[in-house]
């Protein structure tokens, strides 16, 4: 964007124009916000909010809950002996269990009725679910924080991974379908409409860890006479065990800004101090899983464990440390919103589980928000910071820097539910506008990065009608019912003109990944379809404390007592543009999506360009057709290809978990004892 002012002297023939940069402060902002004009609201629904319904940790385990950030052995590896029930160690396999159970295990924001109905009372626009806002506030988190990393203090010294930037995975664009509920009318004002808002999953690839993570959730606060229950040769009434494998769902609902949100509890335990005294759980799968998916779904297991709490490989660290950079900034936004004491992690291997951490929401608010605080705040050594010590309670360095973490994750999210009702509601309270068609459905796109060195959101909409609504919503079951003699021709491709040099096609792989590559094409036809008409915003941010403009290159509070506030700047994007941003930020999340896991997980490169004036033109020269990028697509997945370096290593940790294993069968302990 370029803007233009005039010389002061005019010249003959009218005033000449000089290029300036573009700067924020060049402008008047488009609003400010301020932390405490921003009201965050509990909502009690009669026994909804029951938090002592929701159930609470089996097998000892709440144990874990009083150590937290320790690394918990479900069996200690040194001595055999088991710190927890042993029934947790073996899982049973996925395909001995009742996977039907899992059919209406959640329930999306836009069916929930008694979310519209609060909606209604409370009289916002709009209502949605954790899973939904999740991705959207990822990155809110990224334009607020000016693409921040994370803090690695709390991994040990010799622990050799220096890279905090968050992964690939973690910067995945935000998708989702914002769906008017309302039975208003077209011309009604616009304060009584409702929307929901949903999440987009299209693109999203069903895989064996998301299937095992819901039944690993019920293991940990179920008996074991009750889950194995859940097997598929149970003998028990199918319904009967539906209502045990689902419960009593159990919900907190809040209101901020113009939204009702909703955050499912999973677990609880009264002892815990803050919040409603809940707590997620998430079941996290090795490396070897996560970075070599396809080689594990194949061969349904790997050897790989974990057998020390701090090492490069095969340690709690090692997981912990990927988690940092890749999920922890999802798990810290999901405790917030559900007002949860923190996240209870279970490490496993698909086969077997190997131990358990707690991490409190004050632990995750210091690792996400509080790497550059170090030059910000005074860090005298101890013996010259004595007075500070015996001081009042939290002006210690160490004690400010927790405080004042917990300070900026609370501000920064009523920002970002603030900046994005504002942006909500100028994309759908578009009337008048002859450029914009008018829907009462949109999908929309959210993807921050950086554009000439300065970091930007960008938010791009495109309306969209009902149909095209239960379309998206729709893809997966539509993909599961395809056959291989639709849309391509297999034996066309075994059989093709394939180049000698090039590696052969595997048959069974090129099954395997026959609707993978249906899917793909599906979500691409969707994509180019609904880009027809898209329009967007470019937002920025400017900091300021105690009235004064921050020149951090990462901005934060120093003091619980400054004033925070927030210059908000947004601009409209050229509909060409808007079209190719649209595009191209969903490309990017199929690719993420279907590349393996390893490739999301690397390092995500913060000072790299969201897009170049260049990108425009080259993406209208491209004169190879849809169809036959798909089909190489297609190819490429199905040639018997080496694994990285990186895989053959882990696979080479699997082989040796697996001769430990061997060696533990042939001379097992002689009693399974139980620490008491």
């Amino acid at each position: 964007m370029r803007v233009y002012s005039t010389w002061t002297t005019p010249k003959r023939g009218g005033p000449r124009l000089k290029p300036v940069s573009f700067h924020p402060t060049t402008f008047r902002p488009s609003f400010i916000l301020k932390d405490s004009g921003i009201p965050l609201t509990p909502i009690r629904c009669g026994d909804l909010s029951n938090v002592r319904k929701v159930p609470k940790l089996a097998h000892r385990l709440d144990r874990v809950l009083f150590q937290p950030l320790n690394y918990h052995f479900l069996q200690d590896p040194r001595s055999s002996v088991y710190n927890f029930n042993p029934y947790l160690q073996n899982l049973i396999p996925l395909k001995e269990l009742n996977q039907k159970l899992l059919e209406g295990t959640f329930v999306p924001s836009e069916k929930d009725k008694n979310l519209l109905k609060l909606c209604q009372e409370h009289k916002t626009n709009f209502y949605t679910s954790t899973s939904a806002v999740t991705g959207i506030l990822s990155h809110m988190h990224f334009l607020l924080s000016n693409m921040k990393g994370i803090n690695g203090d709390v991994l040990s010294k010799n622990f050799k991974e220096k890279r905090f930037r968050f992964t690939k995975g973690a910067t995945i664009p935000g998708v989702v379908l914002a769906m008017r509920k309302d039975t208003e009318g077209p011309d009604c004002p616009f304060s009584k409409r409702r929307y929901a808002i949903g999440a987009d999953h299209s693109a999203d690839n069903e895989i064996v860890l998301s299937l095992m993570g819901h039944f690993m959730e019920r293991l940990l606060v179920c008996s074991p006479e009750i889950y194995n229950q859940f097997r598929a040769d149970s003998k028990v009434p199918f319904e009967k065990v539906r209502e045990a494998f689902h419960g009593e769902s159990v919900y907190n609902f809040s209101k901020i800004s113009n939204f009702i949100l909703r955050s499912q509890l999973d677990c609880q335990d009264q002892r815990l101090p803050n919040g409603n005294k809940s707590f997620d759980i998430k079941t996290r799968a090795v490396c070897a899983v996560r970075h070599d998916i396809s080689h594990v779904e194949r061969d349904e297991y790997t050897g790989y464990q974990i057998v020390r709490a701090h090492d490069q490989y095969e340690s709690f660290e090692r997981e912990f440390y990927e988690l940092m950079r890749s999920t922890m900034l999802k798990y810290s936004l999901q405790a917030r919103i559900g007002n949860m004491d923190g996240i209870f992690v279970a490490y496993h291997n698909i086969e077997k589980v190997f131990g358990f951490q707690y991490l409190p929401l004050e632990e995750i608010d210091y690792i996400l928000h509080s790497d550059t605080l170090e030059s910000t705040l005074n860090t005298k050594n101890d013996v010259q910071d004595q007075d500070k010590i015996m001081g009042p309670l939290g002006t210690h360095t160490p004690d400010l820097k927790r405080i004042l973490s917990t300070k900026i994750a609370n501000t920064e999210y009523k920002f970002s539910m603030e900046i994005i009702n504002r942006i909500l509601c100028r994309i759908l309270n578009k009337k008048g506008d002859p450029n914009v068609t008018l829907s009462d459905n949109y999908r929309i796109v959210f993807k921050t990065g950086k554009f000439k060195k300065k970091v930007y959101l960008f938010v791009l909409a495109s309306p969209i009608d009902e149909q095209m609504v239960q379309r998206i919503q729709n893809v997966s079951k539509e993909i599961s019912n395809t056959t291989l003699d639709k849309q391509i021709d297999i034996e066309k491709l075994l059989s093709g003109d394939n180049d000698s040099s090039e590696s052969p096609l595997n048959e069974d792989l090129l099954k395997k990944n026959y609707k993978s590559f249906e899917h793909r094409k599906m979500v691409r036809e969707i994509n180019q379809k609904t880009s027809e008409n898209a329009f967007g915003y470019r937002i920025s941010v400017e900091h300021l404390f105690n009235g004064k403009h921050s020149k951090m290159a990462h901005p934060m509070p120093t003091s619980l007592d400054d004033d925070w506030a927030l210059n908000t700047y947004v601009t409209s994007v050229r509909p060409s543009l808007a079209k190719f941003l649209y595009l191209k930020f969903l490309k990017e999340k199929e690719d993420i999506c279907w590349r393996s896991l390893y490739d999301n997980e690397t390092e995500s490169e913060p000072d790299s360009e969201i897009y170049k004036e260049d990108d425009l033109s080259d993406s209208n020269s491209e004169t190879r057709s849809e169809a036959d990028k798909m089909e190489l697509h297609l190819r490429e997945l199905a040639k018997d290809t080496e694994p990285s370096q990186y895989q053959q290593l882990l696979r080479a940790f699997g082989g040796k978990g697996r001769l430990r294993e061997e060696k533990y069968r042939q001379k097992p302990p002689k009693h399974i004892q139980l620490v008491k």
